[in-house]
């Protein structure tokens, strides 16, 4: 399979890998990886939120500031994928989880690393 590089910004990258010769036989892998920079003042807003989350995960809680706009919808069942979104607002780009891997990302936020896998 040969990948290439498609386009790279500082939010985005976009990513092919194509397989086959002919035409009419081939297979690609297309992919999108989004990247935040979160300052202090982003991440402090992230742990309210997903921990407000955490506390009452069977209300929708939207907040939306200058910058960002954080969403929780509790009508995505448990393998979904989606239920967190994290939105930049100036370029629309979106980051979106499933509530365990939320959990995960407060843990991390606040230090709490021992049971997160160390990439």
């Amino acid at each position: 399979m040969d990948r290439f590089l498609l386009s790279c910004t500082p939010t985005t990258k976009h990513l092919v890998a194509v397989d086959g010769e002919d035409v009419l036989r081939k297979q690609a892998v297309l992919t999108q990886q989004t990247q935040f920079e979160l300052d202090a003042e982003t991440v402090s807003m992230l742990i309210w939120f997903l921990q407000a989350v955490k506390n009452d995960k069977s209300v929708r809680h939207t907040y939306t500031e200058e910058h960002w706009t954080l969403d929780y919808d509790p009508t995505y069942g448990p393998g979904d994928l989606e239920a967190i979104r994290i939105t930049r607002r100036a370029t629309g780009r979106t980051i979106s989880m499933a509530l365990s891997t939320a959990y995960k990302l407060l843990a991390a936020l606040k230090g709490q690393t021992e049971r997160l896998v160390k990439e």
